[in-house]
């Protein structure tokens, strides 16, 4: 089975990269072993090593928001996604990990409040990076023009 999904992955991928924005996908093992500093590949319970390995994945790229949706009755994933969020936070202090239980005794309004937290503290955290690189590269062409009017 490893090699049919590995044919037909590959088939994908010459496709894909056709695409001008294409970007190799992620294998499972590349994520499994990029988990390993956060749970080590033998935990594999639930998708132990899937969430932090896809969060580091996506988080080397740049991408600091994050949703652990955890379904009703997986214990595994519970408390995988709820105890690797401190040491994901180490590795990026900027991220936002927001393990989310998603079981009938929520209520919708819990659900969506804690999302548009989420979005909101995104939102703000994209605002404060924009304003920071324009305050930067005003001083930085401050900065040259003082050079260019001390040099005539």
């Amino acid at each position: 089975m490893d090699a049919v999904f590995d044919f037909a992955h590959d088939v994908t991928n010459s496709i894909a990269r056709e695409h001008p924005l294409y970007e190799r996908a992620c294998r499972l093992p590349e994520l499994v072993k990029a988990s390993d500093p956060i749970i080590h590949h033998t935990f594999d319970a639930g998708e132990g090593v899937l969430i932090p390995g896809e969060i580091l994945h996506h988080a080397e790229k740049g991408c600091r928001a994050f949703v652990i949706l955890q379904p009703f009755g997986c214990l595994p994933n519970h408390v995988v996604g709820r105890g690797i969020s401190k040491k994901l936070k180490e590795l990026y202090p900027d991220a936002q990990i927001l393990p989310l239980d998603y079981d009938p005794d929520v209520s919708f309004a819990n659900i969506e409040n804690r999302l548009q937290m989420l979005i909101m503290n995104a939102k703000g955290d994209i605002q404060r990076r924009t304003e920071s690189a324009a305050s930067a590269k005003a001083k930085t062409r401050e900065k040259q023009s003082n050079k260019l009017v001390t040099a005539h």
